[in-house]
């Protein structure tokens, strides 16, 4: 099954951009309250080496989501108040499931050149 993780070039994001997207596609389409999403990013994110500030991290989310949750067909959407999860008819999500779908067979090792 194809993960349902398409918003943007991964390569082009900052890392709290990038595990906040990984939380929003493990979570599915039942989707996480901000509380939980910026629990998640602030866990993934710190690290015996480098310390992230539990506050710092939730202005970060909740920036992302306030940015990215309005406009004509948003890459992220509110499922119910409170809850946000991605955006399956957001057409920057295609290009990502496509640039993810490829990361991932080339992990598995399903399309690397002989």
């Amino acid at each position: 099954m194809v993960s349902p993780f398409y918003l943007f070039n991964m390569d082009s994001l900052i890392d709290y951009e990038k595990e906040i997207l990984t939380v929003l596609a493990e979570a599915g389409q039942q989707g996480l309250s901000l509380r939980k999403i910026a629990k998640h990013v602030h866990n993934s994110c710190n690290s015996l080496f480098e310390e992230s500030d539990y506050e710092q991290v939730c202005r970060k989310v909740q920036s992302y989501i306030k940015r990215n949750k309005s406009g004509k067909n948003p890459p992220v959407e509110m499922h119910k108040r409170g809850v946000y999860r991605l955006n399956l008819s957001s057409p920057e999500n295609e290009q990502l499931r496509l640039d993810f779908y490829s990361k991932e067979k080339n992990s598995e090792g399903l399309d690397t050149p002989q």
